[in-house]
């Protein structure tokens, strides 16, 4: 090699080592980062665009249909939720509803009795407590069968005790939400 190009490198060893960092940093952000920005601006341009998060004036995202028919569907009015709520019709519905997925399921109901109503501003929520007997499979059953009924269920807490060889008791607290809804439509 030329002891003349050797020592101009030697006395320029910064600018090389410049030149090769922006290389790689170079080729880092083609392989690596592009790719992800590019996959990022994509998936907030299918949200609707940054200004639908930080702008109420902005037209929303339409719900997925299934979600769409979920909260149709457990939705009441404010006014029949307060009244309903009030008289216990709620949780009469609820332990009834309760009852017919525990005979599908192939337990029997030792007791059950309706819990507190809670009235928030945009929500009811009826609670219940049941005491069902049946083998464990039932009761696995019990619960694969309350996650596919189309309400908007939630097992506070639940205990299975052992009450004989092929039979467990199970004691169960369901709550079950409704949407309130007023007349206005919000």
């Amino acid at each position: 090699m030329n002891p003349v190009l050797l020592a101009t490198l030697r006395r320029h060893w910064q600018l090389i080592g410049t030149i090769a960092a922006f290389a790689i940093f170079m080729y880092v952000h083609l392989v690596f980062f592009k790719p992800t920005a590019a996959r990022y601006r994509a998936a907030i341009k299918n949200a609707g665009g940054l200004e639908t998060v930080f702008e109420t004036n902005v037209m929303q995202t339409a719900l997925p249909p299934r979600v769409y028919a979920l909260a149709t569907d457990n939705t009441l009015d404010a006014q029949d939720a307060q009244d309903r709520g009030g008289s216990g019709a709620l949780g009469v519905i609820l332990l009834e509803d309760l009852g017919r997925i525990a005979e599908r399921s192939g337990l029997s109901v030792a007791s059950s009795e309706p819990g507190p109503v809670t009235q928030e501003p945009l929500t009811a929520e009826i609670r219940a407590h049941l005491k069902l007997r049946g083998s464990y499979a039932q009761i696995v059953g019990f619960f694969d069968e309350l996650s596919r009924v189309g309400s908007l269920n939630l097992v506070e807490r639940f205990q299975i005790i052992p009450s004989g060889p092929n039979s467990d008791l199970l004691e169960v607290w369901i709550a079950r939400l409704y949407l309130k809804q007023s007349r206005n439509g919000s």
